[in-house]
């Protein structure tokens, strides 16, 4: 479905949930179709699939063999009548006045050669539909031709703004997506409303078979990784999401939770057996790509990669601002090659994570533009507390710990990061008893999904978030590149309040940084 086009006028969702459903609590088409002819939904049957005795019997790509008696006629239809009274009972009725609605079905793997009332062959796409764009447009101009052909009476045609009220409507239907740590933690699940940024970025998906998605933390670009790589392990390819360190890594595995998606850091790459023995995957995600820009680790991926990085199909989700260097050193001349494969560019512009005070506190401090925050309202006020040595700086911590306790935070809510190890770093002269309420992430990978209070280095953290993020041990940074990175990352990790402790050593770097960065930041203000 991806290489057809309709037209302008014509939009495809992909994954559509519809909580109203006469039989199921919760519904899911795979496709639906909504342009100046109507609204389509479209049920698609991967595998091998048969109908006997009125069981139908489907085997999927891993083949494992599946029976059910409602069949995707069935389906089809009951979804379409669910979709159709949720827009007619609770959206925007008027709109759809005397439009057509019809369904289909597609077999994209079979010749489907069973015929009966119920499986005309006008709304059935199998094999040879699917073989090329044009004869997949043909199928499609048939299902509209034969829905239209039921109705009494001349339909009526949507107009652009009737279509724009429908999308409008069904999107965020289509598009409540899971979050991070809703998913990996097996918690109550959280659901998110895409900004539309992120609506570009999976339009682009459908389509591109190479993207380079751009933006800084905070812009989603973890949470687009995960989402992408549910999505194109649905359409039946075998994905490969490499996510950064051992950690994180593993807490994307469990996000996505995806058995056709393999997750690996990238330092597990080269000692994959599988990867070793020759495999190839369909398509490759790559989270935290800044830290990858070199020529040696481009060489890895393009043997990871059926067709190469040249020809093949990959999503690179990066940062452009100054997180690369934690890992390894990023090099011109990769970015320069990954460009030159004529990726489709996504700009991520809009900061989904970190309230508008704590995006202020970073650009000023880091020169990074991390984007125009989506969360309404300022935030609480970052707060600096200047501290003289460990053992000040331990005191101001308890305190500061006591002081979010009182006001509410749970210890699952707080993460303190350091430059530092734990046993370098001012957390280790804590009283005993708060000490023991710490996971040291860095040792104890498990740490991200439990109830306890995180330590960690910054370079552990990257990806992760929590409401309230203390940083200290800043009298180990300098003004050096690798400095900057670092505090950049950890101010971004908060999206609700975050506490630095300024050590006297890091004062003055700090405040230079500030001045240095004044200018940027009213450029950055008049660019918007």
């Amino acid at each position: 479905m991806e290489l057809v086009d309709l037209g302008p006028s014509w939009i495809a969702l992909h994954s559509l949930n519809v909580s109203r459903h006469a039989r199921k609590r919760w519904s899911e088409i795979d496709f639906v179709l909504v342009g100046p002819e109507g609204v389509f939904a479209l049920e698609v049957k991967g595998g091998r699939v048969a109908c006997v005795d009125g069981i139908w019997h489907f085997t999927d790509r891993y083949d494992e063999k599946h029976r059910r008696s409602e069949g995707p006629f069935e389906q089809a239809k009951t979804g379409l009548f669910a979709l159709r009274d949720l827009i007619r009972d609770e959206g925007p009725r008027h709109a759809v006045r005397r439009a057509v609605f019809g369904w289909g079905v597609v077999f994209p793997d079979i010749d489907f050669a069973l015929n009966g009332p119920e499986m005309p062959p006008q709304i059935v796409c199998d094999r040879d539909d699917v073989a090329s764009s044009n004869a997949l447009k043909q199928y499609l101009n048939r299902l509209v031709s034969y829905w239209k052909n039921k109705e009494q009476g001349a339909p009526r045609i949507l107009d652009p703004a009737d279509v724009d009220t429908v999308l409008q409507f069904l999107r965020p239907q289509f598009d409540l997506v899971p979050t991070l740590s809703a998913q990996a933690a097996n918690v109550e699940v959280e659901v998110v409303r895409l900004t539309e940024d992120q609506y570009r970025m999976i339009d682009a998906v459908q389509a591109a078979p190479r993207i380079l998605c751009v933006g800084g933390a905070g812009t989603g670009k973890s949470f687009l990784a995960a989402e992408t790589s549910r999505r194109e392990a649905a359409n039946g390819a075998d994905v490969l999401l490499v996510a950064g360190g051992e950690t994180f890594s593993a807490f994307m595995a469990a996000t996505v939770n995806e058995k056709a998606v393999t997750v690996l850091p990238f330092s597990a790459i080269s000692t994959s057996a599988a990867l070793r023995a020759g495999r190839r995957f369909d398509v490759l995600v790559v989270d935290e790509g800044q830290d990858f820009l070199n020529l040696e680790s481009l060489d890895v991926f393009d043997r990871t990669l059926r067709h190469g990085l040249e020809d093949g199909r990959w999503r690179w989700f990066m940062d452009a601002n100054n997180q690369s260097g934690l890992w390894s050193e990023r090099e011109a001349e990769a970015e320069e090659m990954l460009r030159s494969y004529s990726p489709v560019p996504v700009e991520l512009r809009h900061n989904c994570r970190n309230t508008p005070e704590i995006i202020l506190q970073t650009q000023q401090a880091t020169g990074a533009d991390i984007g125009k925050a989506e969360i309404r309202g300022a935030g609480p006020p970052v707060h600096y507390e200047s501290v003289s040595g460990n053992e000040s700086a331990a005191r101001a911590l308890e305190a500061v710990i006591h002081d979010w306790h009182d006001e509410g935070a749970t210890n699952a809510d707080i993460a303190v990061l350091s430059p530092l190890s734990f046993s370098e770093s001012c957390v280790s002269l804590l009283p005993e008893s708060l000490r023991r309420s710490f996971r040291d992430l860095d040792s104890d990978p498990d740490a991200v999904l439990g109830t306890s209070m995180i330590f960690s280095s910054v370079r552990g953290f990257k990806g992760f978030e929590r409401k309230f993020v203390a940083i200290i041990d800043t009298g180990a940074l300098d003004s050096k590149p690798h400095s900057v990175a670092q505090l950049y990352v950890a101010m971004t990790r908060s999206h609700a309040v975050l506490w630095v402790a300024l050590d006297e050593g890091f004062r003055n770097v700090f405040a230079q940084f500030r001045r240095a960065n004044q200018l940027k930041i009213l450029k950055l203000e008049g660019d918007r």
